[in-house]
């Protein structure tokens, strides 16, 4: 199974604790997580995709 297999994509839209949305993209197999948050689904998912992208383990994910 390739690293790309084992991510997750979770969207929360608000709740009663929180006005904003929440999105969290998750690696389940090697235990990390990026999370985003933002006034719509979309705000949230750009905002924890730039984190993930950001990170200095991206390339783990990119095919060569």
């Amino acid at each position: 199974m390739s690293a790309k297999e084992d991510i997750e994509v979770t969207i929360v839209p608000p709740g009663a604790d929180s006005a904003k949305h929440q999105a969290v993209i998750t690696d389940r197999a090697a235990k990390r997580a990026w999370s985003g948050e933002g006034d719509s689904s979309n705000e949230a998912a750009t905002e924890a995709t730039r984190k993930f992208l950001g990170d200095r383990r991206t390339r783990e994910y990119m095919e060569k």
